[in-house]
C-alpha cells in the first residue's frame, strides 16, 4: 500500500455522507481511475493513539474478509497509523442504497422481513466463523444495496474485534462503554469482561429483527416496568396482529432472545437462523389426532436448534456439578471438623449478575463461614465459570475461575486448582479477621 499522507492525495471529495464518533465518511472520486468512486472514511481525532490504532484494526478486520455483502477495501493509510504526520483514512467501495434507519419497512411483506434478516445473519455468521466480532449492529450501519432487501451490506467495522488478532483487546479497556444506544446490552458497560463475545452480536441481531418488524428502537433489553422490547404497548400492538401461530413463534424468538442473563439468550447464530427458518415455515396447527400432535413434538428434537440447546444445557449442568464436587473435595482435606452444605443452583444475592448460590462451608470452632456462588455460562466459543467466595466477617473474592473452548477435552484441573486457591485465601482471612 502507498504511503499517502491525505486521502486527498488519491481521492477527490464529491459530498458527505455521514460523520460519528470514530470518523467522517465522504464519496469521494479517485483521481487515479475517474470510474472507481467510494466511501472514504477519515478518522476525526488524528492525535488520539487509542483511535488510530483503532482504525488501523478496522482495516484489518475488512481486509482479511471477503464477501459480497461486505464492502471491499480499495485503499487506505492505516498502517502509518503509528506516524502523525499521516491523517489515517481508510476507502471502501461505495454502496448505492438505504440503510435499514432510512428504508420503509412496510413496503415489504412479513416473508420479505424474514429474509432480510436471515440474509444478515448469513454476514454475520461468516465473521464470526472466521473470528471477527462486529460489536456495533445497529440499523445505520447496515445498507441495502439499490434498496434490495435481499441485498444488506454490512458496514462500520470500527470497534470490531478480531481474535487472530495478537493482542488482548486494549483497545476497548474495561473503563470505556462499548456498543450502541440502538440497544443497550448489561454485557457491554463499564467494567464487564465480556466486550469479545460473540453472543452481543446475536443479541443484537435479535434487536435488528425487532426493529424490522416493529420499526422501534429496542434500546434496553428490560425497561422500567420490566418489560422487554417485545412486551412495550405500540411494538405488542404490530405483533399482535399477527396470525397466532406466527406471533406465538415471534413471542419465543424474542423472550429468549431479550434475556438480560446473556448465557440465557440464543448462544449461536446457528440457533437463530433455526428459529427463523421455522418462522419462516411455520403453518397454523392443524392436527388431526394425537398421534400427529406426538409425531410433531417428536420432530422438535431433531431440528439443530434443539439439538444444540441440549448439548449446552448438559455442557453447563456438568460444569455446575463440577464446581460442587471439587469445593466438597477441597474443604474435605482441611479436616473433619469442616462441613459444608452443597446444593442444587439455589437463588444467590447476586442472582441479578447470574450466580446462583452453591453452598455454605463452616467449621464452628474457628467461626468461619463462607458462602460460595457461581456463574456457569458459554460465550459461543468458550465455556467460562465464575466464583464468588464471601465469608461471614466481610471477606469477600470474585474470580473468573474456568475458561476453555467447548471443543475438546475439559482440564479440570484448571477448575480445582482455580476453587482451591480462592476458598483457601478466603479462609486464611476469615480466621485473621476473628
Amino acid at each position: 500500500m502507498r504511503s499517502i499522507k491525505s486521502y486527498k492525495e488519491s481521492w477527490f471529495k464529491l459530498s458527505d455522507i455521514a460523520s460519528g464518533g470514530q470518523g467522517t465518511t465522504i464519496k469521494a472520486r479517485s483521481s487515479l481511475e475517474s470510474n472507481v468512486v467510494a466511501a472514504v472514511k477519515i478518522l476525526n481525532r488524528q492525535r488520539d493513539e487509542e483511535r488510530r490504532a483503532r482504525m488501523h484494526r478496522e482495516t484489518i478486520a475488512l481486509s482479511t474478509l471477503s464477501h459480497p455483502n461486505l464492502p471491499r477495501v480499495l485503499d487506505y493509510n492505516t498502517h502509518h497509523y503509528g506516524d502523525f504526520d499521516f491523517n489515517l483514512f481508510i476507502a471502501t467501495e461505495f454502496i448505492e442504497g438505504s440503510t435499514l434507519s432510512d428504508f420503509d419497512f412496510s413496503a415489504l411483506t412479513f416473508e420479505e422481513k424474514i429474509t432480510l434478516i436471515k440474509k444478515i445473519c448469513e454476514v454475520i455468521e461468516y465473521c464470526h466463523d472466521r473470528g471477527v466480532i462486529h460489536r456495533d449492529i445497529k440499523p445505520d450501519n447496515i445498507i441495502l444495496r439499490n434498496n434490495s432487501y435481499e441485498d444488506p451490506v454490512i458496514l462500520d467495522f470500527g470497534i470490531s474485534f478480531n481474535f487472530a488478532e495478537s493482542d488482548d483487546d486494549n483497545l476497548t479497556p474495561d473503563g470505556q462503554h462499548l456498543g450502541n444506544r440502538f440497544l443497550i446490552l448489561p454485557e457491554q458497560k463499564i467494567g464487564e469482561a465480556s466486550k469479545r463475545d460473540m453472543r452481543t452480536d446475536i443479541s443484537c441481531i435479535m434487536g435488528l429483527f425487532y426493529y424490522i418488524l416493529t420499526n422501534e428502537i429496542p434500546i434496553v433489553l428490560i425497561d422500567e416496568q420490566e418489560r422487554k422490547p417485545h412486551q412495550r404497548p405500540r411494538s405488542k400492538a404490530i405483533i399482535d396482529q399477527l396470525p397466532k401461530h406466527i406471533r406465538d413463534n415471534i413471542n419465543n424468538l424474542f423472550d429468549v432472545g431479550f434475556n438480560p442473563f446473556i448465557d440465557k439468550r440464543w448462544q449461536s447464530i446457528t440457533s437463530v437462523m433455526a428459529q427463523l427458518e421455522m418462522l419462516e415455515k411455520s403453518r397454523s396447527p392443524d392436527f388431526e389426532s394425537e398421534n400427529s400432535i406426538i409425531q410433531y413434538i417428536q420432530s422438535l428434537a431433531s431440528r439443530q436448534s434443539y439439538i444444540e440447546n441440549k448439548k449446552l444445557h448438559s455442557l453447563t449442568t456438568e460444569a455446575f456439578s463440577k464446581y460442587s464436587n471439587l469445593l466438597i473435595e477441597i474443604y474435605k482435606e482441611l479436616g473433619s471438623d469442616w462441613s459444608g452444605y452443597i446444593r442444587t443452583p439455589h437463588r444467590s444475592k447476586y442472582s441479578k449478575e447470574g450466580f446462583s448460590e452453591d453452598g455454605i462451608v463452616t467449621n464452628g470452632y474457628l467461626k468461619v463461614s463462607i458462602v460460595a456462588n457461581k456463574k456457569v455460562f458459554i460465550t459461543g466459543s468458550e465455556l467460562v465459570i465464575h466464583s464468588i467466595m464471601e465469608g461471614e466477617s466481610g471477606s469477600f473474592s470474585r474470580m473468573e475461575v474456568f475458561r476453555e473452548p467447548l471443543h475438546g477435552i475439559r482440564n479440570w484441573k484448571v477448575l480445582q486448582d482455580a476453587l482451591k486457591r480462592q476458598f483457601l485465601h478466603i479462609v486464611a482471612q476469615e480466621i485473621q479477621n476473628n
